[in-house]
């Protein structure tokens, strides 16, 4: 065994990912993307030196998506190998909506989206059998793969699209099974590589699931939780054990995960 030191200095070769020497070529983009789908098998030099290397933005933060967008606007010179000192404070909405056999990931961005880094944990049984770029993503490169039982899907492009603002189509999803479409993480920048804050949904329903009530027993309420894989009307409805109606509720949502709370009275109030 042994321990080789190394100089600050050898791990900070920012924006030559491929470790050949020269920084900010295309080569460097190949690389950076092909991790966010093989994670670090695609570092076949020296994975400590080559994530150093893709903090192209300099905000102390490496291996994410901001970094990938801003050293492609590097490569295509609409930007400069400069730190960027300012944290971008821009939010933007990604939700799913479930359609006949396919998911389709939908985002309401301020501005134009230069690249995206999503990941889903799939339940047993979902299988993936393909993922397209949404409408309004048509002219972004995409990569996509299935890890285990996590969907990997990155958007980019090495050239100067970009995803329009406001509300858009950014991937669909073809898949069968039952069971929930888990986010695990969402990454999303503007053109210059800044990220946005991602305000999205934690899951999404691929069938109506109703959960079992929790306190059970219970004393004085208890939550009753369902699912809805689309946008509709609903309606719960709590029977006793004679099979009598005790209780209804209903209402309209958009896809996801709904709760109820009930404090055991009947439609008119009665314990």
């Amino acid at each position: 065994g042994g321990i080789q030191v190394c100089h600050p200095d050898s791990l900070d070769d920012r924006g030559d990912v491929n470790l050949n020497g020269v920084s900010y070529e295309i080569g460097d983009a190949v690389v950076f993307s092909n991790y966010f789908i093989y994670g670090f098998s695609a570092f076949t030099v020296s994975i400590p030196g080559q994530t150093a290397a893709t903090d192209v933005n300099a905000d102390g933060l490496t291996l994410t998506v901001a970094d990938l967008v801003y050293l492609i606007r590097v490569i295509i010179g609409d930007a400069v190998a400069l730190p960027r000192l300012n944290p971008f404070q821009g939010e933007i909405a990604v939700n799913a909506v479930r359609e006949d056999g396919s998911v389709a990931i939908m985002s309401n961005a301020p501005g134009e989206i230069g690249g995206a880094y999503l990941v889903y944990q799939l339940e047993e049984g979902m299988t993936v059998h393909n993922v397209t770029a949404g409408t309004g993503a048509e002219r972004m490169d995409l990569m996509w793969r299935v890890e285990g039982n996590q969907l990997r899907v990155l958007i980019f492009d090495i050239g100067q699209n970009a995803v329009a603002p406001g509300e858009q189509q950014l991937v669909r999803i073809d898949l069968s099974g039952s069971g929930e479409l888990l986010r695990v993480k969402s990454e999303v920048v503007d053109y210059q590589g800044s990220p946005y804050r991602v305000a999205a949904k934690g899951s999404l329903p691929t069938s109506c699931v109703l959960s079992q009530n929790y306190p059970n027993p219970f004393n004085p309420t208890t939550t009753i939780g369902f699912s809805l894989p689309q946008a509709s009307d609903w309606m719960l409805e709590i029977y006793n054990v004679n099979g009598s109606l005790v209780r209804s509720f209903s209402g309209t949502a958009d896809a996801g995960n709904m709760t109820v709370i009930w404090d055991g009275t009947a439609g008119d109030g009665s314990q």
